[in-house]
C-alpha cells in the first residue's frame, strides 16, 4: 500500500523538517537516528506531542516523546515555567510538523494540519489499533543531551506513492512566537 520510494520520502521529509524546527538556535547540534527493526517500541519519555497531517488519501501522525525534566525544560522554555512547557513545546512541534506538511503538499492537495496535543506515553499501546500502513521510529539528542524520540504513523487509505527529489535549498520556516 506504501512504496518504498514513499517510506524514503517521508524518512528525508521529517528529517529535514526536525533538523530545523527542533532546536531553538541554528547552530545547536542535532542528531536523528532512525531505529532498526520493525518493532514499534514506547520510548522511554513520559509523553508524546501529536500532531496529524491529513489528506483524502492518509493520515500522517508525528509524536514527539519527551519527558518534562530539568535538561529539556532549560532547552524548550527558557521561561523557566514548567506549566508553559506543554504549550512552549507544542510550538516547535508545530513548525516541525508545518514543514513537514508543506514539503508533502508538494506531492498530495488538500491537506489538513491538526492542533498538537499532549498524550501520556502509555496510550502508545494503542497504536495498532489505528492498523498503520508503515511506522518509523527515531531516537533524537540535541546538543548532545537533550533526548526526544519520535514516531510516525501512517495510516492509508489506498496506495500511496511519491519520490522525493534530494534538494538542498533552505526554506525560511517563519519564527516562534510565544504568547
Amino acid at each position: 500500500m506504501i512504496s518504498s520510494a514513499a517510506v524514503q520520502g517521508l524518512d528525508s521529509i521529517f528529517t529535514k523538517a526536525a533538523r530545523t524546527s527542533l532546536v531553538v538556535n541554528a547552530v545547536d547540534q542535532i542528531q536523528i537516528d532512525k531505529l532498526p527493526g520493525s518493532k514499534v517500541i514506547a520510548p522511554p519519555e513520559d509523553r508524546f506531542l501529536v500532531l496529524t497531517i491529513s489528506s483524502y488519501r492518509f493520515r500522517l501522525l508525528t509524536m514527539l516523546h519527551y519527558s518534562r525534566n530539568k535538561l529539556t525544560n532549560a532547552y524548550f522554555n527558557k521561561a523557566g515555567d514548567l506549566a508553559m512547557f506543554d504549550n512552549n513545546f507544542g510550538e516547535y512541534g508545530n513548525l516541525c510538523c508545518g514543514a513537514m506538511k508543506r514539503d508533502i503538499g508538494r506531492y498530495f492537495m488538500h491537506l489538513g494540519l491538526s492542533t498538537p496535543f499532549t498524550l501520556d506515553n502509555k496510550c502508545m499501546s494503542y497504536l495498532s489499533e489505528l492498523k498503520p500502513a508503515h511506522v518509523i521510529q527515531y531516537k533524537i539528542d540535541i546538543n548532545q543531551g537533550v533526548g526526544l524520540h519520535a514516531t510516525l504513523c501512517l495510516c492509508a487509505y489506498g496506495e500511496i506513492h511519491f519520490e522525493v527529489a534530494n534538494e538542498d535549498h533552505q526554506v525560511d520556516t517563519g519564527g516562534l512566537e510565544l504568547f
